[in-house]
């Protein structure tokens, strides 16, 4: 996408540009917003200048849209102990898991299980990001998986607003001086 919007910024390419910014934002299933156009942007931030800023302003007024009902309101923490049970396995093992996601009161989990059992949650739990640390105590036997309810959850959307908020004040920044048909 920057090299595209790159050789359209000279002016010589206005309607192939036009035309390859309203592809993408057509397909945002393909283009993702923050990993295409945001990248984009903040790459060829720049090279943006007020005339190439007034030749991307439609592109920049779509994604000033788009950012600004991203952050329309920040992530809100997580009110109890209930987080999300989505684990892509349904055995006996899983399912306990899945309860204890879904308690609102209980923070931590512990499981005796064999080694393979214990690898098997392990797996689950780093492919399915869930919110949760899991160790092993090695004392006993079988060991003992201690599982503990995170906020990974949360933290991460507070790092995407962030980024959103940064994306949406360039974007605002670029169309302030953007020349004629400013805001």
């Amino acid at each position: 996408m920057v090299a595209m919007i790159q050789l359209g910024l000279d002016g010589s390419l206005t309607q192939p540009l036009a035309d390859f910014i309203n592809h993408t934002l057509a397909d945002l299933q393909r283009y993702d917003l923050r990993e295409v156009h945001a990248a984009a942007l903040h790459e060829l931030q720049d090279a943006l200048n007020a005339t190439a800023a007034k030749r991307l302003r439609q592109w920049l007024e779509q994604l000033e849209k788009h950012f600004a009902s991203f952050t329309h309101r920040p992530p809100q923490p997580p009110a109890d102990w209930r987080r999300s049970a989505a684990i892509g396995c349904s055995c006996a093992d899983c399912s306990r898991v899945a309860t204890f996601l879904r308690s609102s009161s209980q923070a931590v989990l512990e499981l005796p299980l064999a080694s393979e059992r214990r690898g098997h949650l392990h797996r689950q739990i780093q492919t399915q990001q869930l919110d949760l640390t899991h160790e092993t105590r090695r004392s006993g036997r079988p060991y003992v998986l201690v599982c503990k309810k995170t906020t990974a959850t949360y933290q991460r959307a507070c790092k995407v607003y962030q980024s959103d908020l940064e994306t949406l004040q360039l974007i605002r920044k670029l169309l302030a001086g953007s020349p004629a048909g400013t805001r």
